[in-house]
């Protein structure tokens, strides 16, 4: 009978060492994970430690656990979609390790992932052309494409929607179209992440059926739930991820922030900068970024590096995180500078690539503007890790407030500036999601000959364009619903006052500008 293994407990805490080798009668295990641990960038213990299982064909294996114990973590491991810290994963013996594109390639035909609310990656037009998005990413013939998709259309009874748009489907008939345009790729081992979250009984009991036929067509199943139903009733087995008291923000260590946003820590900064008055930190900070342009001489170079060091300082940030924050721009910077040394050509002659000249005045000044643009990224990096969104908008609506006089409304200003620094990293992290799930379709962009990323791009930005205005749509209902009238005057929690901290940062702020503004008027 169906049931849970006792006493066999994984821990994801980076204090606990335990893992379960789970026997099976089967030769050749279908997926097997030996010793996994993995850690996210920046954090000091293991989102999931030393686990090991292994699930073979035509097993139902249930992955449960509390919120924050790892199990989405785990599930992007599965499928290649991150490399383990430590230890291996193999699937039907291929080690998923240092994948080659051809190896990625068959990994995806065999592995098939079913993420949480997998209706969000819909695209197409039809249901029948979403469903073949994943066969036909996988080079088949017109004619295996519309067998696939028609075969997993009727596994989950909804063949006759195939003409109907997506969009325009109920949110359970969405889920199994998302569902079957996984099962078109005919994976044999499905990982499928809460597939019944949110299900009506009818929706629920398709999936049941689904799971059961898979099971006797020989697929191996990981089912990631934290229903006690689906625990006993249709997995064969399962494990428990255990926290041992340490909580892993296993949804959100890994958000694709933008880079600046993304500095942003989950615990608040308490340094000496960030008690700064915001309106002060803005003035400050914009002033220093502009500042930056000025820069002409390598005394004011070095005036600008140090003044980013004793604000690096002041704000308690490391080296390692603001490498985090400013490494999506290391290749504008490599940019900068390679152009502006091929294109200045005065000065002597250093070396020679052919013909052309590499001048000593070419590569000063490559230096300084690249040194100015990577300021100007530091100081903004600096500035949003040590001030929070509110006192952001806060501060912004506050030094606006003289547009009044001019019919203007400067709350109105933050509280879109203030949504809009609040929605990015959502949207981040369904982006991530939905690259994820297309990907484990065979649609990845960066793969394939130019009209296969095209067509692998449209499949992104087509679920991302519907998830905003999805957001936008519930925020305007929230606000609608909490009597929102544009212009009123509205409460502040905290009362910004200044104070000397605020008067030293701007005497330092001056200093500054002084040594590099002043010079350059003369």
């Amino acid at each position: 009978p169906a049931g849970i293994e006792t006493g066999i407990k994984i821990s994801a805490a980076s204090t606990s060492r335990a893992s379960a080798t789970l026997e099976h009668p089967h030769p050749a295990p279908a997926l097997e994970l030996r010793h996994i641990s993995y850690r996210y960038p920046g954090t000091a213990r293991d989102a999931v430690h030393d686990i090991s299982f292994t699930v073979h064909q035509g097993e139902i294996l249930a992955l449960c656990g509390s919120n924050g114990s790892g199990k989405t973590t785990l599930t992007r491991l599965i499928c290649a979609l991150n490399q383990p810290t430590s230890g291996e994963i193999t699937i039907q013996g291929m080690p998923l390790h240092r994948l080659h594109r051809r190896e990625r390639i068959k990994i995806r035909q065999i592995l098939g992932l079913v993420m949480q609310k997998p209706e969000r990656q819909l695209f197409a037009e039809t249901v029948e052309k979403d469903v073949a998005f994943g066969p036909q990413n996988q080079g088949l013939s017109k004619e295996e494409v519309h067998e696939r998709v028609y075969t997993a259309l009727r596994m989950l009874h909804i063949e006759h929607l195939a003409q109907h748009s997506p969009f325009q489907l109920s949110g359970g008939q969405q889920r199994l179209v998302a569902i079957a345009g996984v099962l078109a790729c005919a994976p044999r081992v499905l990982v499928l992440d809460e597939p019944t979250m949110g299900l009506d009984l009818k929706a629920r009991t398709a999936i049941y059926s689904l799971l059961s036929t898979l099971k006797n067509q020989g697929v191996a199943i990981v089912l990631i739930t934290h229903s006690p139903h689906e625990i006993k009733h249709i997995a064969d087995r399962a494990i428990v991820l255990t926290p041992e008291g340490t909580l892993h923000q296993e949804d959100t260590s890994d958000l694709p922030q933008s880079p600046l946003l993304g500095m942003h820590s989950h615990t608040p900064n308490h340094s000496w900068l960030a008690h700064i008055d915001a309106r002060v930190k803005v003035c400050g900070f914009l002033a220093l970024m502009f500042s930056s342009f000025a820069i002409a001489a390598p005394w004011q170079l070095i005036a600008g590096i140090c003044a980013c060091s004793i604000l690096l300082f002041l704000g308690r940030i490391s080296i390692g995180a603001l490498l985090r924050g400013t490494r999506v721009f290391l290749f504008m910077f490599l940019c900068i500078g390679i152009l502006n040394l091929i294109v200045v050509r005065s000065g002597t002659p250093l070396i020679y690539i052919g013909s052309w000249p590499i001048t000593d005045h070419g590569l000063l000044t490559a230096i300084l503007y690249t040194c100015r643009v990577a300021l100007v990224i530091i100081f903004s990096v600096i500035f949003l890790s040590t001030t929070t969104y509110n006192a952001i908008t806060d501060a912004l609506e506050r030094l606006l407030a003289f547009t009044q006089s001019f019919g203007m409304h400067p709350q109105e200003i933050a509280l879109v500036l203030s949504l809009a620094m609040r929605f990015i990293p959502t949207l981040t992290m369904e982006t991530r999601s939905i690259i994820q799930a297309q990907s484990a379709r065979g649609g990845s962009i960066e793969t394939g000959h130019l009209m296969q990323r095209v067509k692998a791009l449209s499949a992104i930005i087509v679920p991302i364009f519907s998830s905003a205005l999805r957001h936008a749509d519930t925020l305007a209902c929230a606000l609608d619903a909490r009597c929102y009238e544009a212009g009123i005057k509205r409460t502040h929690v905290r009362i910004m006052r200044i104070g000397w901290r605020d008067g030293v940062f701007a005497l330092l702020v001056l200093v500054y500008l002084s040594f590099v503004i002043i010079p350059a008027f003369f």
